[in-house]
């Protein structure tokens, strides 16, 4: 086998033995089929068998019901110990997914599925090193965690022996299987949820999106601040799917439109609006005019579509209204039996003299 291929597959081997030391370890457990009503207190350690001076409430999720686990002091420690990393992990989650979110989009040119992939993945890196630490607790006896578990089935215990007196005390049954078991707390994901819910809104804070349409005889690229955005190719009449929008930074910009050769087909200063949608039209000829029909449907139909024509003198425009359609008819209806809405449509069209007049 060639060289190159050897390092591949050795590559991808360790990237496995990654992801399946990341995973919840595969443990022997031994299951006691017993009622937590009728479970009596043993004088023995859950996890050690040492003579037990402590315990712990284990409450079992399906039903509430809730049991007493002895444990030795050594032990009981060692799970308190454990339990505050839990609460740990969880914390740096929330504060890193929190401080994500908010730090990522501040970056100008960065897209949002950037931002928020990388605020999940430093939202859940806690979650991950919290994993891989308990897989190793649990391959190391002495610093194991919880020895006892309440599942619908009953117990899950750790302990052969402690689940083999537990079980002769009771007359229940004991089986044993192989279970995967995770230690970490839910809330080590909290980052990940925050940064999947707050990023798309802060990230529209600091960017707009905006429509380009390339009115010019040939294809354009786009530049903002000297940063290249977008490639559009010509049209010539009204289509949906004309033109390609593009997330610009807010603020004053400076967009640039030139041609393949490098030839500038047109250049503004701009001021890019948080929370609207935007219009930007290089090369436009003076003859084609832009307006925002606003159509009723339903029981708020009444009489023709209202226009708001864009005002003609500029090719950049910051529009006010979310635009439900581009380029195209909006959607109405007669019917009455809708509770209505209104429609906004961004149309185009050649300038005559019933769409003279300046909009924004």
């Amino acid at each position: 086998m060639p060289r190159q291929f050897e390092s591949i597959f050795s590559h991808v081997g360790e990237v496995i033995r990654g992801i399946r030391y990341a995973l919840p370890n595969t443990r022997t457990c031994w299951v006691v089929a017993a009622d937590l009503d009728r479970v009596p207190y043993l004088p023995f350690c859950a996890s050690c068998l040492a003579p037990a001076n402590g315990s712990r409430c284990e409450v079992r999720r399906v039903d509430g019901k809730s049991i007493v686990v002895p444990y030795c002091s050594t032990c009981l420690a060692r799970i308190g110990r454990l339990s505050t990393g839990l609460l740990a992990w969880a914390l740096a989650s929330i504060l890193l997914g929190s401080a994500a979110c908010l730090f990522l989009p501040l970056f100008p040119w960065i897209s949002e599925g950037a931002a928020i992939g990388g605020a999940v993945a430093l939202g859940g890196l806690p979650w991950l090193v919290g994993q891989m630490w308990s897989n190793y607790v649990d391959s190391h006896y002495s610093i194991r965690g919880q020895s006892v578990r309440a599942v619908a089935e009953g117990l899950v215990c750790f302990n052969a022996e402690w689940a083999r007196l537990l079980a002769e005390s009771i007359g229940a049954v004991v089986r044993s299987k192989r279970s995967r078991i995770s230690v970490s707390s839910a809330w080590a994901c909290g980052g990940v949820v925050i940064a999947l819910v707050a990023t798309p809104l802060i990230y529209s804070t600091f960017h707009a999106t905006v429509r380009v349409l390339n009115l010019s005889d040939e294809g354009v690229i786009v530049f903002v601040d000297d940063h290249q955005l977008a490639k559009v190719q010509s049209t010539s009449h009204e289509s949906p799917l004309a033109g390609q929008f593009v997330q610009v930074p807010t603020g004053k910009r400076h967009l640039e439109a030139r041609r393949q050769d490098g030839t500038t087909v047109e250049q503004i200063e701009a001021e890019v609006l948080p929370g609207r949608p935007h219009l930007f039209a290089p090369g436009r000829p003076e003859s084609v005019c832009f307006w925002v029909e606003r159509t009723g449907f339903g029981r708020s139909r009444a009489g023709q579509p209202s226009r708001e024509v864009l005002d003609p003198r500029f090719s950049f425009w910051a529009i006010k209204d979310e635009i439900d359609v581009w380029f195209g008819p909006a959607f109405s209806s007669n019917s009455s039996h809708f509770t209505g809405g209104t429609v906004a449509a961004l149309r185009q069209g050649t300038c005559d003299s019933n769409l003279r007049g300046l909009g924004e």
